[in-house]
């Protein structure tokens, strides 16, 4: 999902996050089948906000979530702003125990078309990026933590975004013997992940569980190839025909 397309979807709550703006907006993604990518967005950009910025303290358990979710209902401006100024969000501000609603938005519309593989990348495109960085570069969004838990997919998937990563794609689809190839693969659950250059010094394929049972591979790359937002995206397109071309012939159903 293209960041214009999650705020289109972001901007038809009007502003508000609550029951019945996330019901309307949920019949929305049941319609488009767009739940899935919607709902890791929410969670990519609650998750960045509160890496930001503070929330007061004494809230609930589990509420400073609530409150991300509604600085993100009120769009994209006020989002980034609030980022950009960082400090503790006003909680006075906002109608936070009504947008706990956004955390779950999409998850209906995914539930009502059920993927019965168990991948859970973009069916379109059969490689899921990560960014496991401390400070991801502007423009880039994820979920990934305090907490590391390794690069094994069945431990989790750090959700991440960038417009770079979409013209990536774009122009990856384009490829016709690319997509054959990654046709090929369609059994693995593929994964791009970034890593700080002290955790990985040049691009490594790593099989997962285990070289003798692969179920997944990831491509675990250096923060440093993609550094320069000029050539980001041509960065994407080589490490992702690398990973195709290292697998080649290497892997077996």
């Amino acid at each position: 999902m293209t960041p214009e397309r999650f705020w289109e979807l972001i901007d038809s709550l009007g502003g508000v996050a609550d029951d019945e703006t996330c019901e309307r907006l949920d019949l929305e993604l049941q319609r488009t089948g767009e739940g899935d990518a919607f709902a890791d967005e929410v969670e990519v950009h609650v998750a960045d906000l509160l890496r930001h910025c503070t929330v007061p303290a004494g809230m609930p358990e589990d509420s400073e979530e609530w409150l991300a979710a509604a600085v993100v209902a009120a769009g994209r401006d006020v989002y980034e702003a609030t980022i950009a100024a960082g400090g503790e969000i006003d909680a006075a501000r906002w109608r936070w125990r009504d947008a706990e609603a956004l955390l779950v938005a999409g998850w209906s519309s995914h539930a009502a078309a059920v993927d019965t593989t168990p991948r859970d990348h973009d069916p379109a495109f059969p490689v899921t990026l990560q960014w496991k960085v401390a400070a991801p570069p502007v423009g880039v969004y994820t979920s990934h933590g305090v907490d590391d838990l390794g690069d094994d997919p069945e431990t989790g998937v750090a959700t991440s975004s960038d417009p770079a990563w979409d013209r990536a794609r774009r122009y990856l689809m384009d490829d016709a013997g690319l997509t054959e190839e990654l046709g090929a693969l369609d059994w693995l659950d593929l994964h791009l992940v970034v890593r700080e250059d002290s955790e990985v010094a040049e691009p490594e394929l790593r099989p997962y569980p285990s070289p003798d049972a692969v179920r997944s591979v990831v491509l675990a790359v250096p923060q440093s190839l993609f550094a320069d937002p000029d050539t980001r995206t041509e960065a994407y397109v080589e490490a992702v025909q690398a990973m195709v071309a290292g697998l080649a012939g290497r892997i077996q159903r």
